[in-house]
């Protein structure tokens, strides 16, 4: 895909641009600004609007890796705190401002001393306790330290709770503040998975790993940034410096989604080369409606509009991203990340930007959390209301309880839950869950029923839609313990005369608002198939097979007849 806009040069030349962050203003979010670094000695901090164009730029030398958090309290005050990494001779660890609404300016609010050189950094605001954290890394011992931020005095203070070894270079460190996890690059390994409290320790899981090793992210690995959709939805995001590509995995099982570059166009260059990245799924005014990605890009080429030279940061729209993608990626304009946190460390993003309501422990989602005995983990969001039909949510650590007053209160979670989200949520087809997740079928499967159909999984087939006539017509058949088993596909339209059909294990379901649903299978179905499907002379089945006299089989068709037997076919 390629690039909306694109900021001023940094001031350094050579490898000097190197990561960026999106900051959401609180009243007016067309005036939100992308702030980028410049890592070398003549270098810093530079705050752009959302034509690229250049609003600030702070000269406090070799900046690195920068990120921020909302609502910090600072003093008496709540601000948007921004961290940076600062690893000049003089002076090394991270600098914190304070975003000033007014002018978008950046003002220096404190700072924490480390030894070594500090380079891979990023925050967490952890929805547990209301705390804020920064994770640092050290370039010259690989070791990352997570400091507790403390603002009481007015000024930004740090106080370090742990440390872990990485392993090597690990310049990208972005954490998922709802699912409380952090993830961190190991540039020639892949991506690690920690939890991100505290208490966490050193244990991990890989995400993925190098192309070199058997994944799928080119090494160098650089920066990771998580895009926030409603009740846990979204994605992981990782910055492939060796591919000049972008690498795409769901936020809550890290499973692969896909991958894109940013090539030119418009008058833009693409990204090559690329460090730092950051995402933003809230609605930004007209330019970007549904989100933004912005990349640090290696090279700064002229491809059209006369701009050359240093380094830069491109920005992309995220809808742009979407649409590139079969299935298109999510797009959710309605949750908003500056509300994420405990209510005690939360407070207002801003005016006209309501905290969310007080958890009743008597509400139908807090009855039904209770009933399940913590199996779904400690609660990542408050309860939040105002959805279709008075609708509800709250997140845990291992799934969400959906509650509306005519369905009730029911979990959603897992693959069941990712394909819910595919489908717009309870603004898609399916409406709201009515029950649970049912287990204890054939294979491993499992179902989730929705006011508007049905959603199927096993683990050899993943997660499929299955509703109206076709899933009447499976129905009849046994539904995955018949002979077509589990449904492989979602129903897939656009077919002639408003068809539609279903793939399963054991063959397909056609239908047409003429013909009705139809079982097509074995035989008969490969010589359908040669004849060109509905589209060819016999057009949609009209039957089920049936049994002939010469122990063979047929099957009508709006066209005619294929009968199959042990000698062959006719098409009469």
């Amino acid at each position: 895909m390629i690039p909306s806009a694109e900021t001023a040069s940094v001031p350094s030349s050579g490898d000097a641009a190197d990561d960026t962050a999106v900051w959401i203003h609180p009243t007016d979010p067309s005036q939100s600004v992308v702030i980028g670094t410049d890592k070398l000695t003549t270098g810093g901090v530079g705050v752009y609007d959302l034509a690229g164009r250049q609003l600030h730029f702070y000269l406090h030398g070799s900046m690195n890796n920068v990120d921020l958090r909302y609502n910090f309290p600072l003093g008496a005050e709540r601000i948007a705190l921004v961290g940076v990494t600062e690893r000049n001779v003089e002076s090394t660890g991270v600098r914190f401002y304070k975003v000033n609404v007014a002018d978008r300016s950046l003002t220096e609010v404190g700072r924490i001393s480390t030894p070594g050189r500090p380079r891979g950094f990023g925050m967490y605001h952890s929805p547990v306790s209301g705390k804020y954290y920064a994770f640092v890394h050290d370039f010259n011992t690989n070791v990352i330290s997570q400091f507790e931020l403390n603002g009481s005095t007015g000024s930004v203070r740090g106080t370090a709770v742990r440390s872990f070894d990485n392993g090597d270079s690990s310049e990208g460190i972005s954490a998922d503040d709802e699912l409380q996890r952090v993830y961190v690059s190991e540039e020639k390994v892949g991506v690690w998975r920690y939890g991100a409290e505290p208490g966490d320790g050193s244990t991990r899981s890989l995400v993925d790993r190098t192309v070199a090793t058997g994944g799928r992210i080119v090494e160098n690995v650089k920066n990771t940034a998580i895009y926030y959709g409603r009740q846990g939805a979204g994605y992981l995001i990782v910055s492939s410096q060796g591919g000049s590509n972008f690498v795409i995995y769901n936020r809550g099982d890290n499973a692969y989604v896909g991958s894109f570059k940013i090539t030119d166009g418009g008058g833009v260059d693409g990204v090559n080369g690329q460090d730092g990245i950051d995402v933003n799924n809230f609605p930004l005014g007209p330019s970007y409606p549904a989100g933004l990605f912005t990349s640090q890009d290696h090279n700064n080429t002229n491809a059209g509009n006369g701009n050359s030279g240093n380094q830069n940061h491109k920005l992309v729209s995220w809808q742009r991203i979407a649409d590139a993608f079969s299935p298109r990626l999510l797009v959710d304009t309605t949750f908003d990340p500056r509300q994420i946190g405990a209510a005690g460390g939360g407070g207002n993003p801003g005016p006209g930007t309501p905290p969310p309501p007080d958890t009743s422990t008597t509400s139908p989602i807090a009855v039904k959390a209770a009933s399940l005995n913590g199996a779904l983990g400690a609660a990542t969001t408050a309860e939040v209301y105002g959805l279709k039909d008075n609708g509800g949510f709250q997140c845990f650590q291992r799934g969400c309880i959906l509650y509306s007053p005519a369905t009730g209160a029911h979990v959603s979670l897992g693959a069941i839950r990712g394909k819910w989200a595919e489908t717009g949520f309870e603004n898609g087809r399916l409406g709201y869950p009515v029950t649970d997740e049912v287990g204890g079928l054939r294979d491993g499967g499992v179902f989730q029923n929705y006011q508007g159909g049905t959603i199927m999984y096993s683990p050899a087939t993943g997660a499929h839609i299955s509703v109206g006539a076709i899933r009447g017509r499976w129905a009849e058949t046994g539904y995955e313990n018949g002979r077509l088993g589990y449904p492989v596909s979602d129903e897939v339209g656009g077919l002639r005369d408003g068809g539609v059909f279903q793939n399963y294990q054991g063959g397909a379901i056609m239908y047409s608002p003429a013909s009705g649903a139809h079982l097509s299978v074995g035989g008969i179905r490969t010589i359908w198939a040669s004849t060109g499907y509905e589209t060819g002379r016999l057009g949609y089945p009209t039957s089920e097979e049936y049994a002939t006299a010469n122990g063979g089989v047929a099957q009508n068709y709006q066209g005619g007849i294929i009968n199959l037997n042990p000698n062959g076919y006719t098409i009469t």
